[in-house]
């Protein structure tokens, strides 16, 4: 997954290479708004109690044997719940096995809906999503005599990586030839100042893959600065505004947040008339969940889009991850393994990431996600 955080991206490649166990792993994303504690942290002591009931009951009656390793991560998510949650944190999301000793865990600035599911293997979907959504910016605050960048990474991350001041003079109130002669030694400074922030910038994107830029200051001020910039790293350009050098750091980062929403809209949209082109021109594309399962499970798909929101239920085995929209038989042709029931949605999702793919995930209502779902709600650019 290229352009995903590195730290998602580990933490979806891990998950995703997990094996198919008939013990139960527990998937539960939560929204932990900081902003609204004490409500949202009623609403999902609710939504955690009455899941828990749910599935516990469901181990009674199918697999009681199972039911002491569920309590077991139960407790061990309350824990982290009640003990490791940072102030800044608006989701988080857990995925819990005691018999494979699995207990990972991720915090975000961006909030996550309420799920909890208990399956063979994480759901990752969620995860995904907000990986594909939210990219890390670097975010550049800047006016004619000083700079401030910050490295702004999901997980509520923000690092200043350069900070300075030049020295560029006051108003010089003595008239005639010297004040012309002050007046143009002010500007050469301020240009030496914009060169030198683009200086650094050009070796941050250089070296640690900056797909995204966002440039805060007053409109002149940003244009000046542009000019130093080479024109592969201007195009990284998403957003420029004048929110000021001394901001409120909670409304630089939602306004980032906000930047990084809209070019990712129009992203998606470009990738999703992208694959239907291609697919009608049978130019190494494809659209629909039959097609796109074999895809996925051979390695073949390089970048796949699908809704958030959409859900298909079909079947498969652990033994050889044959899966198929409808239950033709009894057990897998392949190995004759009993079948489950599965999201087939998050199936596809998870080989695509297991197999080193893209996911791009819509966000519904969109103009990317109605034009995918006038074709079957999943397309795919494939590899070969």
């Amino acid at each position: 997954m290229k352009k995903v955080n590195s730290v998602i991206r580990e933490k979806l490649e891990f998950l995703a290479n997990l094996p198919d166990t008939d013990h139960p792993i527990i998937t539960l994303y939560m929204n932990v708004n900081a902003q609204e504690f004490l409500n949202q942290a009623e609403k999902n002591r609710i939504f955690l109690k009455n899941s828990i009931i749910e599935y516990a009951e469901k181990f009674k009656k199918t697999n009681p044997e199972k039911l002491y390793g569920f309590k077991k991560d139960i407790s061990k998510i309350k824990n982290y719940i009640a003990e490791e949650i940072n102030t800044t944190t608006h989701g988080i999301a857990i995925f819990a096995c005691d018999e494979l000793n699995l207990f990972e865990t991720f915090q975000s600035v961006i909030p996550f809906e309420n799920e909890f599911v208990v399956s063979f293997s994480p759901y990752l979907k969620q995860l995904a999503f907000l990986g594909d959504e939210y990219e890390n910016v670097l975010a550049i605050m800047l006016d004619s005599n000083s700079t401030v960048i910050y490295d702004v990474r999901l997980g509520g991350i923000v690092t200043q990586r350069f900070t300075s001041e030049s020295d560029v003079h006051g108003f010089h109130e003595q008239g005639g030839w010297s004040q012309k002669r002050f007046q143009r030694g002010i500007q050469q400074e301020k240009e030496w100042h914009y060169r030198d922030t683009a200086n650094f910038v050009r070796k941050l994107v250089d070296e640690e893959g900056f797909n995204n830029i966002v440039i805060i200051g007053k409109d002149y001020e940003v244009k000046n600065f542009e000019k130093h910039l080479p024109n592969y790293i201007n195009k990284k350009v998403i957003n420029t505004n004048d929110l000021g050098m001394y901001a409120n750091p909670n409304k630089i980062l939602e306004t980032i947040i906000n930047d990084l929403y809209d070019a990712e809209k129009e992203r998606e949209f470009l990738t999703v008339r992208d694959i239907i082109n291609r697919s009608q021109m049978n130019d190494k594309a494809s659209m629909g969940l039959s097609d796109i399962i074999e895809l996925a499970s051979s390695g073949r798909v390089e970048t796949l889009a699908v809704v958030k929101n959409d859900v298909r239920t079909g079947y498969k085995t652990g033994e050889c991850l044959y899966i198929t929209k409808d239950q033709h038989y009894p057990g897998c042709p392949e190995c004759n393994g009993n079948c489950k029931e599965t999201d087939l949605i998050e199936e596809v999702i998870r080989l695509t990431i297991k197999n080193g793919g893209e996911v791009e995930i819509l966000t519904p209502e969109t103009p990317a996600a109605n034009e995918l779902l006038e074709h079957d709600g999943i397309g795919a650019i494939l590899r070969y």
